[in-house]
């Protein structure tokens, strides 16, 4: 699954990579350090209202009630009903991520770049680097967030268990590939397809890090919600990229009064 995956992305570029978007403008060609306010408000609150920023914070309050939390984690971390074995979950986790880090740099090589290559080189080159940015950010914040907390893992090897830096990185990882999406002149089933299986890989590795027993459930759950924020926030805010566009319907009162005989 994860060959295909991979191969699928890869074979973006033999479908797009050059030209520009809808509004003239290539991918990156706009990425900017100084995004307007406005415009950097808007991406968080667009970031925070994402279903994948509150729906795992709300499992993992829901998780906090009684002991939920440790009675789930420690009952996955036994049976590993998904990969078989503490050690097999463990090595999953860093396939998986690796996977949709690659992904990220992949799609980012399929976006419409411009239409020479050395406006693409320059362009794509800005695009990735804000990129990285993101998953740069994501990983010190989860860092950050690690060292003030200190929970010990399920297994007690160190204090470095909350929240997760595997599923931060994955769903951060996810979440732009996801975005890259909308550059790309693909049709809706084929992008909903492949969104799908970006956040099944995220889920895998989520999943895969509580099986071999060096993640509480709550740890994933606010990595993803953390690593999903982030990235979405950075991407919206600093690449410069057009706004969704919004379909907008206009009622003429001259039209209205012609066709049915009314004055106003």
């Amino acid at each position: 699954m994860l060959v295909k995956i991979v191969l699928l992305l890869a074979g973006l570029l033999s479908l797009t990579g050059c030209g520009t978007l809808h509004n003239g403008r290539a991918w990156g060609q706009d990425a900017t350090l100084f995004p307007s306010a406005e415009r950097f408000s808007r991406a968080v609150v667009n970031s925070a209202k994402h279903p994948v920023t509150w729906a795992p914070l709300l499992g993992a309050a829901l998780l906090t009630i009684d002991d939920y939390d440790e009675d789930l984690s420690r009952r996955l971390a036994e049976d590993n009903p998904v990969f078989g074995s503490r050690q097999d979950a463990y090595d999953a986790s860093d396939t998986l991520r690796d996977t949709l880090v690659a992904s990220v740099f992949i799609s980012a090589l399929a976006t419409p770049g411009g239409d020479t290559a050395g406006e693409q080189i320059v362009n794509k080159g800005k695009g990735m680097v804000t990129e990285w940015a993101a998953l740069q950010l994501t990983s010190y914040v989860t860092s950050g967030i690690k060292d003030i907390t200190g929970r010990v893992r399920p297994n007690g090897s160190n204090d470095d268990s909350f929240p997760s830096g595997h599923a931060s990185g994955a769903f951060a990882a996810a979440a732009l590939t996801s975005k890259n999406l909308d550059s790309l002149t693909l049709s809706p089933a084929l992008t909903t397809g492949i969104r799908a299986g970006l956040y099944t890989l995220a889920s895998g590795t989520a999943l895969a890090r509580v099986e071999a027993e060096v993640h509480y459930a709550t740890d994933v759950l606010v990595g993803a919600a953390l690593g999903n924020f982030i990235a979405r926030v950075v991407h919206d805010a600093f690449l410069g990229l057009p706004e969704d566009r919004k379909i907008q319907l206009n009622i003429s009162p001259e039209l209205v009064s012609m066709q049915y005989g009314l004055a106003f």
